[in-house]
């Protein structure tokens, strides 16, 4: 999908918004909300659906003794997971999949290997937690995708200091270039910004901001990164946002009509029947498009395999 302020322009253009003020028209900032609210509605109306467009997974270590595990930090509201597998090695034989189970299961006796999980809101309990601290958890969810704001500035040069001994590296400033849109007043009414690259894929998230300068165009923060954060990125602010949608290329046309008729609702003109009825359409043919449409013939899913022993 293109770049956020491509997508601001073509809005601006639909809705007759092309000059604005603090008196008149409709703000970028107003147009960014606009655009997130159709991206969360589009990305919940396709996991009601069933359709496992934004499924990705993680790995974490087993923790001795330990019941309670936190779901991976960018997991869609509800905790929607897929599946969860054990394994005490970490090596691809090894792994099975646990059995979902409810609360009525839970048993807080640790033994030597997990038989299910009990989902909650942000995390699970394990059934049983392991009394030792050798093997992973692999985790299928469904990933909540990041905001999109404008390049609020690019990046001259950051300063990121490895630790010899545990070899993390920590993110402790970040310098911009002398013709950088960011301004304290983008910063001030933010806690933290990120780091992406010319493309959107995001480097930094969640990197709270500790005070910025000014004069130097440098913003101070402690953030443990696991890329480099290089000339030529750009940076956002809010916790978790992006030059770029997530959405695939077709969905574009969804975010463009939705902020069209929200900006002209806003800008209290009539809004059209038919233009709500579009936004109907529109997101009807983005669910069939990403319906399985596969033809092949597919087998039924044999969970509790003993009953065939």
């Amino acid at each position: 999908m293109r770049r956020v302020e491509f997508l601001l322009e073509d809005i601006r253009r639909r809705t007759d918004n092309e000059t604005w003020s603090d008196t008149q028209g409709v703000s970028d900032e107003e147009i960014l909300g606009y655009l997130n609210d159709a991206q969360d509605h589009l990305q919940e109306a396709i996991s009601n659906a069933g359709l496992q467009v934004f499924y990705t997974s993680t790995t974490i270590p087993i923790v001795a003794n330990q019941e309670f595990y936190s779901f991976p930090e960018l997991t869609f509201t509800g905790g929607r997971v897929r599946t969860i597998e054990y394994s005490s090695s970490g090596r691809g034989e090894d792994w099975g999949f646990l059995s979902r189970r409810n609360a009525q299961n839970r048993d807080s006796y640790a033994c030597d290997g997990p038989w299910g999980y009990i989902p909650l809101a942000d995390g699970f309990y394990l059934v049983n937690p392991v009394r030792h601290d050798r093997g992973f958890l692999r985790i299928c969810y469904e990933e909540q995708l990041f905001d999109m704001d404008k390049r609020r500035g690019e990046v001259s040069s950051a300063v990121i200091i490895e630790d010899p001994l545990t070899l993390i590296s920590e993110l402790q400033s970040v310098s911009l270039i002398d013709n950088t849109t960011i301004h304290p007043a983008s910063l001030e009414s933010n806690d933290y910004f990120c780091v992406c690259d010319k493309d959107g894929t995001v480097k930094v998230y969640a990197a709270p901001i500790t005070s910025y300068a000014a004069g130097t165009r440098t913003i101070l923060t402690s953030k443990t990164v696991t890329e480099p954060v290089l000339l030529g990125d750009f940076v956002t602010v809010g916790k978790y946002t992006s030059t770029h949608s997530g959405l695939p290329r077709v969905c574009e046309r969804y975010l463009l009509a939705y902020s069209q008729v929200a900006a002209q609702d806003r800008d209290s003109m009539q809004i059209p029947v038919t233009q709500n009825q579009r936004l109907v359409d529109i997101e009807k043919s983005i669910l069939d498009t990403f319906a399985d449409r596969d033809q092949d013939v597919k087998p039924y899913p044999m969970i509790d395999t003993y009953w065939f022993d």
